[in-house]
């Protein structure tokens, strides 16, 4: 059996998650906590029960996974991370000036 196809959660900015949240009957304000319990957090301290169960009936939590990772000769590390589609993408971390840069493509 298939399960429907779920968008993902950390897909939806604050005003898509409130304007979710209201269609729900949930009060607009969840959608700050909501945004810190995923990408501060890490928990849904603070969230009722009741509130996550509609968030995991509605959307997939599942983060991409990184299936390869290389490491080249001037220290730029290419990961190939895939989605939960199976599509992939390869992801550039490039050393620059004691810093670094990020090359993500955008487009699978």
């Amino acid at each position: 059996m298939n399960e429907k196809y779920k968008d993902s959660i950390f897909s939806l900015s604050k005003d898509q998650m409130t304007d979710f949240l209201v269609s729900q009957h949930q009060s607009k304000h969840l959608a700050v906590s909501i945004y810190e319990s995923l990408y501060k957090n890490n928990s849904k301290q603070n969230i009722s029960n009741k509130t996550w169960s509609i968030l995991r009936n509605n959307f997939s939590f599942d983060l991409p996974e990184i299936v390869e990772t290389n490491l080249a000769n001037d220290g730029t590390y290419k990961f190939l991370v895939e989605f939960s589609d199976k599509k992939r993408v390869e992801t550039v971390l490039i050393p620059f000036h004691k810093r670094y840069t990020i090359c993500l493509s955008s487009q699978v």
